[in-house]
C-alpha cells in the first residue's frame, strides 16, 4: 500500500516540478476544480478519457453525466484524463511522466477500466497517443491481466470497425445504463478472480450494447467486405444499440464539476431532450439518437436551480439537437425567467430551427444577453433543401431574421454544406444569395451594421444515413467550388469560412473504415500524427503515406456504395433500419420529402421505436395539463404561443451598494491560475454564497470587482486583495464565513473590511509590491550589491500595444532583502503604470535563464500603496513613513527597524 501510495505522491511531485512551470496553460493539469469526487477507497475505478484537451473535454455533457452516475455508485469511482498538449507531453516522455487522472494524479495504467468517449473521428490518433502515455499497450491483444480493460462509447461509435485493434470493448448507445451494468459485471467478476476475457464475454452476452471485436470476425472476398460473423453461437448479431426509455433526473449531476479555467463551453449545459425527428438525410446524431425523449418541465426546473445554486455558473444552454423543438419550451421559458433573471444567469440556444423560432424565443434570449444568432439553412435553394430532407424554407428563415434584427441582433451566423448529392453552381450561388439577403432586410429596418458569418462544410456521407451509400466530392472538385464561393462574394459584411476539403476527406475515410483502417491509423500516428482536429496540427500527408503503406487508397473510402454492398457498420443496428435509409435516400433524388413523425398519427417505420418501452416521449402529448403564465406576456406567432413571465422586472433605479475590500491568499495549484480565470473564479465564488453584488449597467453587465495587480501565473501570493459592492449591507464577519465555505484549495481569506467609495480602481492605488524568492547561493550578497551599486541598469520592455520600450530597471528597485532562505524584492511602478516584471529582473540579478527562474518558488508577500513617502497597507491602514525602510514581518505587520535594517536595502 506505501509503495503504491508512493507512487502516486511522486507522480504528483513531478507533475508540480516539472510540467506546471513549464507549460503553456498549467491549470488544464492541476485539477482541484469545484464539485470534484475523490473515493480512493473505491473498488472499481473508471478513468473517463477524452482525447482532446482539457479546455475541450470539459465541455462534453457526455462525461458529466457518467461522472456523476458512477460516482453514486459505493463501489465504484469515476476519474477524468485530457490529452496534454503538445509542450506538456514532451516533458512528460522526457521525464518519463505518466498520463495521471486529474483527481487523485493516478497513472492511467492503474485503473481497472479506462473509458474513451469517441466524438469525432479525428481523435483517433489522440487515443493511441493516451494509452502508450499512460503506459497501456496499444493494441488490444498485447494487453495482459494486469492491464485495464479500455472501452469506448460515443456517437462515432456507431462505426467500431476503425478502432477495433486498439478498443476491447464498445459501448453502443446511451450509457446511464449500460456503463454502470458493465462495471457490475467488472466488479463481480474480479472479485471472483475471473480471467480478462471472461469478463468480457459475458458483458457481450448479456448486455445489449456491448461489442467486443475479438469475438467478431470480418469476412472479405477479393478484398471486398462481405459481412461479419460471430465466433460464439451466444453472442448477439447484429450488436442492437442501448436506449434508455426516458430521460431520468438522477442521471444528471447537481454539482457539476466547475473548471477554474477558462473551457470552451464554460457554462452550465441543460438537456431538454435527446433525439430529433426532422429527418435531413446527411445527419448521423438525427438518425442514432431517435426516438425523441423529452424532459419534464419540473425535472430541469429544479435542476436549473439546482446546478445554479451548486456552481454559481452566469450563463446557461438548452442543450438538445433542435431546442426550439422542444413541445413544451413556452411554459420552461415562463418558469424559469424569473429564476435565471433574479440571479443574472444568461440563456442561450446552441441548436435552433428558423420555422420554429419566436419573438417569445427572441426576447427571452436577448434579454439574458445573447449577443450571436446561429441558423443552419444547409442548403442554398429549396430545391436541394428538398433533396436534404431540410424542413425550413427560406420565407420561414426570413422571417426568424427579422425577428432577431428587432430584438436587437446584430450577428447572424448561418451553417451550409457544400459538395451535397444533386448539387449545381447555382446551389452555390444560392450560399450568397441568403448571406446577402440577411444584409439587405437588415438595412431595410435601418440597421447598416450587420454581420453575417457564413461557414461552409464539405459533405462527409455518415453511417446509418440515407446519405451513407453516396460519394464524396474529391479534393480537387471541392478545392474548386471554394474558389468559386470566395471570388462571388462582395459584400463586405459577409465573413466566408470554407472548411478544408482534406479534412473532410480524412473524416470520411475515418467514418466509413473497416478494420484495415486500424493499421493506417497506427501507421500514421507512428509517423507523427495527433491533434488531427486542430488546423495547425493536421497534417494530410501522412495520411496518404499510411493509406499507401497498407496498400489502399482514398478513393476506396469516398466513392458511393452500391445497394446491396456491405458497409463495415452493418452488422451494428443503431436502431435505424437499412432498407428506410435506402427508401429515404430514393425520395432524395425525387425532391420528396418525409414530415416530422412527432404527431401522434404518423410514423415512417423506421425502426427506432418498438412502441413498448421504446417510443417517443413529448411531453405536450403526456403532459396535458399545461400550465399558463399567470403574470405573463402572450405572444402569439402563427401556431406558436410563447409565454414570457413579468413577474420579476429588472429595475433601472439605482439601489445604494455597499463597498468592501478584501485580503486574500493564493497557493498551491491557485498558482497556476491566470488572472482572468480568477476573475471568472471570485464571480463564481460569489454567487455561490448567494451574495447580492452589485453589476454595472449595459447590455453585459459585470460584477463590480476590482482587483489589486495581476500575479505573474506560477507565483504565490499571501497578500492579493479584493474591492467589491453589495447591494445589501452586510457585517464582514458574515461575508468572510459564506465566502470560506465556496472557496477553493489554495485560497484564505485573511481580512474582509467596509471602506468607502473609491474614486481610483483599486490597481490604480496600489504601487509598491513586495516578492519572496527562494533562492540562496555563495555570490547572492555580492550579486545584490553589484545590481544596486548601479545606476542604471536598461532592459527592452514590450508594452500592451505591442511597441518595445527600453526602460531603467535600477529605478523601480525599492529594495532588496538578504535572508537565510532567499530574499525579499521590492519593486515600484511609477506615475504611468510601468513596472519591470520579476522575472526580468531576476535574470540581471541572478544570471539565470528563463527555465531555471521558473523553477524558483517565488511568493508575493506585500502590496502597499506608497505616497509622498508614506506606505499605507491597503486593508490595514497600517501607515509608516519611509524614512529608513520598512520590513515586511511574517505576522503580516509593518515596523521600522532601525537596528535591524538590512544592509543591502537601497531605500
Amino acid at each position: 500500500m506505501m509503495e503504491f501510495e508512493d507512487r502516486l505522491f511522486k507522480v504528483k511531485m513531478d507533475v508540480e516540478r516539472k510540467i506546471l512551470p513549464f507549460v503553456e496553460k498549467p491549470g488544464r493539469y492541476i485539477g482541484n476544480e469545484f464539485n470534484i469526487v475523490v473515493k480512493p477507497e473505491a473498488q472499481v475505478k473508471i478513468a473517463l478519457c477524452f482525447p482532446d484537451i482539457y479546455d475541450i473535454g470539459m465541455s462534453y455533457i457526455g462525461f458529466k453525466i457518467l461522472y456523476n452516475i458512477v460516482n453514486k455508485i459505493p463501489w465504484a469511482s469515476a476519474e477524468r484524463v485530457y490529452a496534454p498538449w503538445v509542450d506538456a507531453e514532451e516533458i512528460m516522455r522526457r521525464e518519463k511522466i505518466p498520463l495521471y487522472s486529474l483527481e487523485t494524479k493516478r497513472p492511467l495504467k492503474l485503473f481497472d477500466v479506462v473509458g474513451f468517449t469517441l466524438q469525432y473521428e479525428l481523435h483517433y490518433t489522440n487515443i493511441l497517443n493516451m494509452l502508450e502515455l499512460g503506459g497501456i499497450p496499444i493494441f488490444s491483444k498485447d494487453r495482459s491481466e494486469e492491464d485495464p480493460i479500455v472501452i469506448a462509447g460515443g456517437p462515432v461509435a456507431c462505426n467500431p470497425e476503425p478502432m477495433s485493434a486498439f478498443i476491447d470493448v464498445f459501448l453502443l448507445g446511451d450509457g446511464e445504463n449500460l456503463l454502470p451494468a458493465f462495471l457490475e459485471i467488472v466488479y463481480r467478476m474480479k472479485k471472483e478472480r475471473r480471467k480478462r476475457d471472461e469478463i468480457l464475454f459475458e458483458s457481450a452476452k448479456t448486455l445489449q450494447g456491448v461489442y467486443v471485436p475479438k469475438f467478431y470476425e470480418p469476412i472479405y472476398e477479393n478484398g471486398k467486405l462481405k459481412g461479419v460473423k460471430k465466433l460464439f453461437d451466444e453472442l448477439p448479431l447484429p450488436i442492437k444499440r442501448n436506449v434508455v426509455p426516458e430521460l431520468k433526473p438522477e442521471y444528471y449531476p447537481d454539482k457539476p464539476v466547475v473548471p477554474l479555467v477558462e473551457i470552451v463551453h464554460d457554462r452550465f449545459q441543460l438537456e431538454i431532450m435527446r433525439g430529433c425527428t426532422q429527418g435531413c438525410r446527411f445527419c448521423n446524431a438525427g438518425m442514432i439518437y431517435r426516438p425523441v425523449r423529452e424532459r419534464a418541465v419540473d425535472d430541469l426546473i429544479n435542476e436549473t436551480k439546482t446546478v445554479i445554486e451548486n456552481t454559481g455558473y452566469e450563463e446557461m444552454s438548452f442543450v438538445s439537437l433542435s431546442t426550439s423543438d422542444y413541445s413544451l419550451l413556452p411554459e420552461l421559458m415562463s418558469r424559469s425567467y424569473e429564476l435565471i433573471t433574479e440571479k443574472k444567469v444568461s440563456p442561450s440556444f446552441p441548436s435552433l430551427r428558423p420555422q420554429t423560432y419566436t419573438k417569445g424565443i427572441a426576447k427571452f434570449a436577448r434579454e439574458g444577453g445573447a449577443s450571436g444568432l446561429t441558423f443552419a439553412p444547409e442548403a442554398g435553394t429549396e430545391r436541394l433543401r428538398r433533396v436534404i430532407n431540410k424542413q425550413s424554407s427560406e420565407d420561414d428563415f426570413y422571417r426568424a431574421v427579422e425577428i432577431a434584427i428587432d430584438y436587437g441582433w446584430r450577428l447572424v451566423k448561418l451553417y451550409f454544406m457544400m459538395g451535397l448529392p444533386t448539387e449545381t453552381y447555382e446551389d452555390l450561388d444560392g450560399i450568397l444569395r441568403i448571406a446577402e439577403n440577411v444584409v439587405k432586410i437588415a438595412q431595410r429596418k435601418k440597421v447598416y451594421n450587420m454581420e453575417v458569418h457564413v461557414s461552409v462544410s464539405p459533405f462527409s456521407p455518415k453511417p446509418h444515413t440515407p446519405f451513407q451509400w453516396e460519394r464524396q466530392n474529391s479534393i480537387e472538385e471541392l478545392i474548386d467550388k471554394t474558389r468559386y464561393l470566395r471570388s462571388k462574394n462582395k459584400c463586405k459584411n459577409i465573413r466566408l469560412d470554407i472548411r478544408d476539403p482534406r479534412v473532410t476527406t480524412l473524416e470520411t475515410i475515418l467514418g466509413r473504415g473497416d478494420r484495415r483502417i486500424s493499421d493506417v491509423i497506427y501507421s500514421a500516428w507512428r509517423k507523427g500524427a495527433k491533434f488531427d482536429a486542430w488546423t495547425d496540427k493536421m497534417n494530410f500527408d501522412l495520411w496518404l503515406e499510411a493509406l499507401n503503406e497498407n496498400g489502399l487508397r482514398v478513393e476506396d473510402y469516398t466513392r458511393e456504395y452500391d445497394k446491396d454492398e456491405v458497409f463495415p457498420w452493418d452488422h451494428i443496428f443503431m436502431g435505424v433500419l437499412k432498407k428506410f435509409l435506402w427508401r429515404d435516400r430514393q425520395k432524395a433524388y425525387k425532391e420528396a420529402m418525409i414530415p416530422d413523425c412527432r404527431p401522434e398519427d404518423i410514423c415512417h417505420a423506421c425502426g427506432a421505436c418498438d412502441f413498448k418501452t421504446i417510443k417517443m416521449l413529448i411531453r405536450e402529448q403526456i403532459d396535458k395539463d399545461v400550465k399558463g403564465a399567470r403574470d405573463g406576456e402572450v405572444l402569439s406567432i402563427g401556431e406558436e404561443t410563447i409565454w414570457i413571465d413579468k413577474s420579476y422586472q429588472r429595475s433601472n433605479v439605482k439601489v445604494q451598494t455597499f463597498v468592501y475590500r478584501m485580503k486574500y491568499t493564493k497557493e498551491g495549484d491557485l498558482r497556476y491560475i491566470s488572472h482572468l480565470d480568477l476573475i471568472r473564479l471570485f464571480n463564481r465564488i460569489f454567487r455561490k454564497a448567494n451574495l447580492k453584488v452589485a453589476y454595472t449597467q449595459g447590455f453585459h453587465p459585470h460584477p463590480k470587482f476590482s482587483f489589486s495587480a495581476p500575479l505573474p501565473i506560477g507565483y504565490s501570493s499571501l497578500c492579493e486583495f479584493l474591492d467589491f459592492e453589495l447591494e445589501e449591507f452586510l457585517d464582514p464577519d458574515e461575508i468572510k464565513e459564506r465566502l470560506a465555505f465556496n472557496l477553493p484549495n489554495g485560497m484564505r481569506i485573511l481580512a474582509i473590511k467596509r471602506i468607502p467609495k473609491q474614486k481610483k480602481s483599486l490597481d490604480k492605488q496600489i504601487n509598491l509590491f513586495e516578492y519572496k524568492v527562494y533562492y540562496t547561493s555563495e555570490n547572492l550578497q555580492t550579486q545584490v550589491e553589484l545590481l544596486l551599486s548601479k545606476d542604471e541598469v536598461l532592459i527592452d520592455k514590450v508594452t500592451q500595444d505591442g511597441k518595445v520600450k527600453t526602460i531603467n530597471v535600477r529605478k523601480y528597485i525599492a529594495g532588496i532583502y538578504v535572508e537565510d532562505d532567499g530574499f525579499r524584492l521590492k519593486i515600484v511602478r511609477d506615475e504611468n503604470g510601468v513596472m519591470p516584471r520579476v522575472d526580468s529582473i531576476l535574470k540581471i540579478l541572478l544570471g539565470l535563464n528563463e527555465n531555471e527562474i521558473r523553477e524558483l518558488k517565488i511568493e508575493r508577500t506585500g502590496q502597499f500603496i506608497w505616497e509622498n513617502g508614506v506606505i499605507i497597507d491597503p486593508i490595514e491602514d497600517n501607515v509608516e513613513e519611509n524614512k529608513i525602510g520598512v520590513y515586511y514581518h511574517e505576522e503580516g505587520n509593518l515596523y521600522q527597524h532601525a537596528e535591524k535594517r538590512n544592509a543591502y536595502s537601497s531605500s
